[in-house]
C-alpha cells in the first residue's frame, strides 16, 4: 500500500504527489489534461465515476 501520508510508514506508491498552488507545471498538466477530456468526451459517459463526483461537486455541475 501507499503507507500513511502523514506518519512513519512510507512504503508502496511512489508517483504520489502532493499539489500546491504554486506548483504551475503540475497545473498547467492538469488543466491540459482536463482539457483533452473533456474534448474527446464532453458529457463523461465513458467516465462515469468522474461525471458523478462532478454532478455532485458544487464547481462543476454537470
Amino acid at each position: 500500500g501507499p503507507g500513511e501520508l502523514f506518519g512513519n510508514l512510507q512504503h508502496g506508491f511512489t508517483t504520489l504527489r502532493v499539489a500546491s498552488f504554486s506548483d504551475t507545471e503540475l497545473i498547467s498538466q492538469a488543466k491540459a489534461s482536463a482539457e483533452r477530456l473533456f474534448a474527446l468526451d464532453p458529457d463523461l459517459t465513458a467516465h462515469p465515476l468522474l461525471r458523478g463526483k462532478l454532478k455532485s461537486s458544487i464547481i462543476l455541475p454537470v
